[in-house]
């Protein structure tokens, strides 16, 4: 059986009902029931828009969080007034 590559640095596995843990463009939570993850993008100055850095870490986000066996759901959001503008290219 494969092992599930490492997770990024803004992962914790820990499934308390409330842990977090930040970097500086995606906040990840485990919270209430086991499985559940909430990943929210941190840019609401740049209404969550995605730069490259911010990009590459949703990704690297979403390939760890699809290969945990534990999670069944993540719920996505974003801080602040909106979810995601888009892409930001001017960053």
């Amino acid at each position: 059986k494969k092992s599930p590559p490492a997770p990024p640095s803004s992962f914790q596995s820990s499934s308390s009902s409330s842990s977090a843990s930040s970097s500086a463009r995606v906040l990840i939570e485990r919270v209430g029931s086991p499985g559940i993850v909430r990943v929210k993008l941190n840019r609401p100055e740049k209404r969550n828009g995605l730069d490259l850095e911010m990009f590459q870490e949703v990704c690297r986000t979403a390939a760890s969080l699809r290969d945990d066996p534990s999670v069944r759901v993540v719920i996505i959001s974003g801080e602040g007034e909106a979810f995601c503008a888009g892409m930001d290219f001017v960053s």
